[in-house]
């Protein structure tokens, strides 16, 4: 019976990714846990306009654009910005919400899911000028910044720690022990020492493991690649804790019950976490 609880719970995470894959590819090829973003409120600017983020490469360098286009439609301006160059800097487009947007009424713009460091807005009037603010490297993982367009000032509204990050890092934490702990019923029975090396394991990576992604000061590519090291380690720790200090019915530990709780627990809250990330860009 142990046995095909544990083959019903494995087949079920693989399906669950199978599916994902199929209806979030762009997701689903890029991460867990939750979205850096960069929120600009924009003042003092002209009456229409689009705006975007650049990106900075270094040591890249290439024949300034002009900072003036003909004919400014969506189109136009987003093969300006396809072929921008200034400097180092460049049109950041992340792989996943949107990189360009029209003005609205309330003046702000919300880039998420990989966002550049430093980074420098751009904005297009619609006589065709081109207007590019000072460089930022964000502090908060979920920045706000203020861009006004008249003065080329570019200012980040920092909170305190707690307020922010801390709360998004404790979110984190109890979603996943709250996933974890349902797996963990089709693994092991819930005794009292179990539990508690459930919580300890938990707590020593899921918390440091967030709080690195928040502050590493890494681009785009990089912080996706500390994001797979990262879960891959975090799935082999909790992994070798799980086997030294879980005790089944009998007794007894298994590693490979460990191992394989370790890997569908994190699978399975890391799916929840990018499914709760698109329902909330969605809906919300």
């Amino acid at each position: 019976m142990k046995k095909r609880k544990i083959s019903a719970m494995f087949t079920l995470v693989v399906i669950a990714s199978l599916v994902l894959l199929g209806l979030f590819p762009q997701a689903i090829q890029a991460d867990t846990g939750p979205k850096p973003s960069i929120t600009i409120e924009v003042k003092n600017a002209p009456q229409d306009y689009y705006v975007a983020l650049l990106g900075k490469k270094e040591n890249e360098y290439a024949k300034n654009s002009h900072l003036k286009i003909d004919e400014v439609t969506r189109e136009s301006v987003e093969a300006y910005l396809e072929t921008f160059r200034y400097d180092e800097w460049y049109y950041y487009k992340s792989p996943l919400g949107d990189n360009l947007f029209r003005c609205n009424e309330d003046g702000k713009y919300h880039f998420w899911y990989m966002v550049p460091k430093p980074f420098r807005v751009i904005l297009i009037d619609m006589e065709g000028n081109v207007h590019l603010s000072d460089s930022l490297h964000q502090w908060e993982y979920n920045a706000e910044c203020t861009y006004d367009v008249e003065a080329g000032t570019l200012k980040e509204h920092i909170f305190s720690f707690f307020r922010k990050d801390g709360l998004t890092i404790f979110g984190s934490y109890v979603v996943t022990l709250i996933v974890e702990l349902i797996i963990l019923l089709f693994f092991f029975p819930l005794y009292p020492r179990n539990l508690f090396w459930f919580w300890l394991a938990n707590t020593i990576t899921n918390i440091p493991f967030n709080l690195f992604i928040m502050k590493a000061a890494l681009p785009g590519p990089g912080l996706l690649l500390a994001w797979l090291i990262g879960e891959a380690l975090v799935i082999v720790i909790e992994g070798l804790i799980y086997a030294k200090t879980m005790k089944e019915k009998t007794g007894k530990s298994k590693n490979l019950t460990a191992f394989t709780y370790s890997m569908c627990a994190n699978i399975v809250s890391a799916l929840c976490g990018i499914l709760i990330q698109w329902i909330y860009t969605t809906f919300i």
